[in-house]
C-alpha cells in the first residue's frame, strides 16, 4: 500500500483523505521500525545493552506472613538517595496508630531529633524532639482498628551516604490522619543498615516494607 501511494503521488494522483491516513500511519510505522531496530534486545525478548536504564533498584520488599518485631536491611554503596514504601497495621491492641522507628548502623545512641506536623481530622498541631534514640521512617495502624484500616506511608532519605547528618522526609496517611515527619541522624557516616520496628508491639502478618535505592 505504501508503495502504490508514493507512486500514485509521484504521477500526479490527489490523495484522498483516506488515503493520506493511510500513508501517514504506515510512514509511522516505518520509522518506529527504525527507532526498534537500535535498541539491543536479548534472546529472551527483553532489552539489553543499557538502552532502557532506570536508575532505581528494589533493595527489599515483601509482605510479612508472620508477626515479626523488627526488619534490619544492608544498604549497598553505589546509590545517592533512598526511598521507602509501606502499608498495614501491628499488633499493638490499641485503635489509633504507632510510628515505624528507625536505627542507622546499629546506633542506639541519642543521635536523632524528630520534628512533625499532624492533621488529625481537623485539628493540626506540631510537635519537636531532640535527644532520640531513633528516626521515625512510617507509620502503623494499632491491630485493635476496625478491619480493613491500614497506615501507607513514604519516605525518603536524600544523599544517604554524604559528609552531613542525614536527614529523612517522611508522610504518612491514614483514616482521619495525616503526618509529615523530618527527622535527622546526627551523623556523617554513610548509611550502610537499617533496622525498622514499630514503637510498640510487633508488625502484624500482611504488613508491606519496600526500600528502593536511587542512582
Amino acid at each position: 500500500m505504501f508503495a502504490e501511494l508514493l507512486k500514485k503521488m509521484s504521477n500526479g494522483v490527489k490523495l484522498t483523505d483516506l488515503e493520506k491516513q493511510s500513508l501517514y500511519q504506515e510512514a509511522r510505522q516505518i520509522e518506529d521500525a527504525k527507532i526498534l531496530s537500535k535498541i539491543p534486545f536479548a534472546l529472551d525478548g527483553k532489552i539489553g545493552g543499557g538502552a532502557l536504564e532506570f536508575p532505581i533498584d528494589m533493595l527489599y520488599s515483601n509482605v510479612l506472613t508472620a508477626t515479626q518485631a523488627s526488619i534490619t536491611i544492608s544498604v549497598p554503596s553505589e546509590h545517592k538517595h533512598l526511598l521507602v514504601l509501606g502499608a498495614g497495621r501491628s499488633t499493638s491492641a490499641g485503635n489509633a496508630y504507632d510510628a515505624i522507628l528507625a536505627q542507622f548502623n546499629g546506633d542506639t545512641g541519642a543521635n536523632y531529633t524528630q520534628q512533625w506536623l499532624r492533621a488529625f481530622t481537623t485539628t493540626v498541631d506540631a510537635f519537636s524532639f531532640t535527644g532520640m534514640t531513633e528516626a521515625r521512617l512510617g507509620h502503623i495502624t494499632q491491630g485493635g482498628a476496625a478491619a480493613g484500616v491500614a497506615s501507607a506511608f513514604m519516605a525518603l532519605i536524600p544523599h544517604h551516604r554524604s559528609d552531613y547528618f542525614k536527614n529523612t522526609i517522611l508522610i504518612g496517611s491514614r483514616t482521619g490522619l495525616l503526618r509529615v515527619d523530618a527527622d535527622m541522624w546526627q551523623s556523617t557516616a554513610p548509611i550502610t543498615e537499617i533496622k525498622f520496628f514499630p514503637a510498640t508491639a510487633s508488625f502484624a502478618a500482611g504488613f508491606l516494607l519496600s526500600v528502593y535505592g536511587i542512582r
